[in-house]
């Protein structure tokens, strides 16, 4: 059985010398000189900072309470609008390695979410190799040295695992453009053309992966246009850079950030571009809105979707239709031409126009086997992603769980005994415009 956690704010008129104790010990396994570190940097100034902040953030600022005892400490603030920073996430020694710091780093991102933060950072001594695998292990990503120190990397990584698992998943496909049976330049070539573009002027490229959208839409504004092109996985961007500077473009910025939380002034861009990307917004109408408020009067959105019965997504709705509430897969909010459309005029455009690409793949056992009939750990993966890593998806019991595998199980089999089975993979290409 799982033990009994508690997150209690800290009280540092009973625990402030368990507080010192914990802080000292957290310095000794970061460096090889932490105690002298400790005695040079902390010892006379901890316990008032400590204070401020208990008062700033009670919750968090918190002793781990395991039955009665006191097992580990977590000390956070927040450092802007949208971040927050961990300054402590620690354990007592016996108790690493069993499965508790999953559930304090659980803790602190929910804590940083209910705060409506976004993101969060820490710092960790690379000589610290245990706290590291662990942070890696959770979706941190290094950005570098602390400021002011030598020794001592910056972490990062968005409050949110649903957005971390999109990270993830991105990441891991360094051959976007190349993969087999790929038709993401396609598509993206078609979304361009969709849109009538002229030197000079200024583009936005949301979830531009490896800008098959914002490269070609830099070479055709010319050096007097500028395009700009956002996107929140590293890896992607990393490719990106690689295409850039072979083709030498000086008027293409990327950007790294979260496009639902990214700001621009009004009525900067003359298009905005998204390929491929939108359906995982969790928000979709707020997006079309802010990108209704940057476009300047007569400008350009154009975006693709699948329909809502494509990649399989009616197996994955069926596998969890015994939970006690509905769900939403992803592809629903834009799955047909006329959502497409509500959603666009909501926002205030006009003009809307929604192209239908019909298509499909064959499924054969063999490859539906290697990607879709995954073990429990990518089933719960796909069905996270799915639907936006929905809180009943969290909080499947291992029973629930073994339930939503069987339906999925029963409908993939009943799926493949179809001859020539196969996965409808139509898109939406949808383009619409900023009154003038």
């Amino acid at each position: 059985m799982m033990a009994a956690i508690a997150f209690t704010p800290i009280d540092l008129s009973r625990h402030a010398d368990l507080c010192m104790q914990f802080r000292r010990d957290a310095m000794i396994c970061s460096f090889v000189d932490g105690a002298q570190r400790f005695e040079r940097d902390d010892s006379g100034c901890y316990l008032d900072w400590l204070k401020q902040q208990i008062k700033k953030w009670p919750e968090g600022c918190v002793h781990v309470f395991k039955e009665d005892s006191i097992v580990g400490q977590i000390e956070m603030r927040q450092i802007s609008s949208s971040q927050g920073y961990i300054h402590l996430f620690y354990l007592i020694p016996e108790l690493r390695g069993q499965g508790l710091g999953d559930r304090l780093h659980q803790y602190a991102l929910q804590t940083c979410q209910q705060r409506g933060l976004q993101r969060v950072q820490l710092a960790c001594s690379p000589t610290n190799q245990r706290a590291m695998a662990f942070y890696q292990k959770h979706g941190w990503r290094d950005v570098g040295v602390k400021p002011g120190y030598t020794d001592i990397r910056l972490l990062a990584r968005p409050v949110d695992d649903y957005t971390q698992q999109v990270i993830v998943l991105y990441s891991r496909r360094t051959d976007y453009d190349t993969e087999p049976g790929t038709t993401h330049p396609a598509k993206a070539q078609r979304l361009l053309d969709s849109v009538p573009l002229a030197a000079g002027q200024s583009i936005l490229d949301i979830a531009t992966g490896t800008g098959l959208v914002a490269i070609p839409a830099a070479q055709r504004v010319g050096p007097t246009g500028r395009v700009v092109a956002v996107d929140l996985t590293p890896a992607m961007l990393d490719q990106a850079r690689e295409k850039i500077a072979v083709l030498k473009l000086s008027n293409l910025k990327l950007i790294e950030a979260n496009a639902e939380t990214i700001d621009f002034a009004k009525h900067q861009f003359d298009a905005v571009f998204c390929c491929e990307a939108l359906v995982l917004f969790q928000n979709v109408l707020a997006s079309l809105q802010k990108w209704h408020r940057w476009l300047k009067p007569g400008g350009y959105v154009a975006f693709t979707c699948p329909q809502e019965d494509a990649y399989l997504s009616a197996i994955y709705k069926h596998a969890c239709a015994g939970l006690p509430d509905p769900l939403t897969h992803l592809l629903e909010p834009l799955g047909t031409a006329e959502r497409c459309r509500q959603l666009l005029a909501l926002a205030g455009f006009v003009d809307i126009e929604v192209e239908s690409e019909a298509s499909s793949r064959s499924l054969s056992p063999e490859n539906f086997s290697v990607r879709n009939r995954a073990d429990a750990a990518k089933l719960r993966e796909s069905l996270m992603l799915s639907f936006k890593g929905h809180p009943q998806i969290r909080a499947l019991s291992s029973e629930q769980f073994t339930q939503v595998q069987q339906r999925y199980q029963t409908a993939v089999d009943a799926l493949l005994a179809e001859p020539d089975s196969r996965e409808n993979t139509t898109t939406f290409f949808v383009r619409a415009r900023v009154p003038v």
